[in-house]
């Protein structure tokens, strides 16, 4: 069992979220909560499982409900300065995991695992287009965070 450093709930066997605040599994421990909030990153969504990177987007409403939810189970835990950099830790976050799967791209694509031609390439532009989206609506992140 491993405990939330966070919330303290109670995870069992290979869970890979907190059941509680949805804190991946191997981010049970004490960092910075500007970069805990990585998980924002995933927020997009596809209407099919397109190989194209433009059939995915950042979706405002999927956000906020993961915000809600995990400010919900900080509670006071987190200060105002920390709710208030949440919405640009998930910009960095995305923009970082973008730089991650170029750099494996341009290396011969020896870290993470493709299934095909230029599938990094792909994942890479898919994250900054993410970021772009999210960019462009900043002001409403960051007044879903207050």
């Amino acid at each position: 069992m491993k405990k939330c450093q966070e919330c303290g709930a109670l995870s069992r066997g290979k869970v890979s979220f907190c059941p509680k605040c949805g804190m991946p599994t191997d981010e049970m421990m004490k960092k910075d909560t500007f970069v805990k909030y990585k998980t924002a990153k995933v927020i997009c969504t596809s209407k099919s499982l397109s190989n194209f990177w433009g059939a995915y987007h950042f979706v405002f409403d999927l956000y906020k409900t993961y915000l809600d939810g995990y400010l919900s189970a900080m509670g006071k835990s987190i200060t105002e300065r920390e709710k208030e950099l949440l919405p640009w830790g998930a910009v960095l976050m995305t923009y970082e995991c973008g730089m991650r799967f170029l750099t494996d791209y341009l290396e011969g694509d020896v870290y993470f695992r493709t299934h095909r031609e230029r599938h990094n390439l792909d994942r890479a532009r898919t994250q900054f287009k993410l970021v772009n989206e999210m960019l462009a609506m900043i002001d409403q992140m960051l007044a879903a965070a207050k």
